[in-house]
């Protein structure tokens, strides 16, 4: 399956179910989503090497999605580990994928919650 469209700074043209964006910030951190059959998934991935500094970024980062999106449903199982696998905690919308009805909205919430992760992870300006 190759597609195309996407979301702002997606890596490449669709091919498969798995996609992420270009590094989002000076850390190579980026944005990984997945489009299952019955789910959407959304977190942010580090583009480091495993080190303690990586896991309490993807700690905080966590912290923030709880705090930021709680209007979203956020998947806290498993956070410590996949913190230091360099991944966040999920953010999560149910769908039926094969329900071609529910692409529209699926689209925009994808777009939404990928801004909101970008703006996460931007990197504070540079002091004058």
């Amino acid at each position: 399956m190759e597609e195309t469209g996407g979301v702002t700074g997606q890596h490449d043209r669709w091919q498969g179910a798995w996609q992420r964006t270009e590094p989002l910030n000076s850390r190579g951190e980026y944005i990984r989503f997945h489009i299952g059959a019955e789910h959407i998934t959304v977190y942010i991935r580090s583009g480091e090497p495993a080190s303690p500094q990586r896991t309490d970024r993807m700690h905080e980062h966590s912290r923030m999605i709880r705090e930021t999106m709680s209007d979203q449903t956020v998947e806290n199982s498993s956070s410590d580990r996949h913190a230091r696998e360099g991944k966040s905690v999920y953010i999560r919308k149910e769908w039926e994928r094969e329900n071609e009805e529910e692409w529209p909205e699926a689209a925009h919430w994808l777009t939404d919650q990928t801004q909101r992760l970008q703006a996460l992870l931007s990197d504070p300006p540079e002091e004058v």
